[in-house]
């Protein structure tokens, strides 16, 4: 029987779902990200039912955006660490292991994160520019400074200067973090899909468990 497996071999630009009869399927009863995740996410769609979120709004900052943007970007880091070992990385003698360099460096060698591209599908976001609807979360996840992507430069900033750097803690930034996040969970759970009868996957849930983004 057919199974849908989300590994992460790809080297497409989106998510490749393929076939496969064989793979291990790791025990989702001791993911401690997920919940997390998911709380997360809660709490960006109950500010979506307070705030009119569409192209215009994407700079709105404040106290509980920068607050779960902190939040969202401290799961980056410990899941990030977590993949990286997952895949054989080893921590550096007498180093300290970086999330962004080292971690999720690891894992664009492997899966080209920079290139997978997830969509805006929440019925609460009311984006019409492209560039608004369709992300590439992890573009540049894996530098640092000045190169690297725009939510990770922001989350430095409001974590290390927060009072001049206060509106950095926007939307925009929350939206592509979470969204991150979102891609290195779907990764990290690895799970089997059975499709019994429907062996092309046409009935398969993109959103995978997610209520704000999903695949392409």
């Amino acid at each position: 029987m057919p199974t849908l497996l989300l590994k992460c071999k790809t080297q497409s630009i989106g998510f490749e779902c393929y076939l496969e009869t064989t793979g291990t399927i790791r025990n989702m009863n001791n993911n401690l990200y997920w919940s997390i995740f998911k709380n997360l996410e809660k709490e960006l769609i109950h500010l979506s039912n307070e705030i009119h979120i569409d192209d215009n709004q994407l700079n709105i900052y404040s106290i509980k955006i920068t607050e779960l943007l902190i939040r969202t970007v401290v799961e980056v880091e410990s899941i990030s660490k977590e993949l990286y070992f997952i895949m054989g990385g080893s921590k550096p003698n007498n180093n300290e292991l970086f999330f962004d360099t080292d971690c999720i460096n690891l894992i664009e060698t492997n899966w080209l994160l920079s290139k997978k591209k997830v969509l805006v599908t929440s019925p609460n976001f009311h984006f019409s520019q492209v560039d608004n609807q369709i992300l590439t979360p992890l573009k540049k996840a894996n530098k640092r400074g000045n190169s690297s992507a725009d939510w990770l430069k922001a989350y430095q900033a409001v974590k290390h200067n927060r009072a001049e750097n206060f509106k950095k803690g926007n939307l925009k930034n929350l939206i592509r973090a979470l969204a991150g996040l979102y891609v290195l969970n779907i990764y990290y759970k690895d799970i089997s899909y059975d499709l019994e009868k429907d062996g092309t996957g046409i009935n398969f849930d993109a959103n995978v468990g997610g209520e704000i983004v999903s695949f392409p």
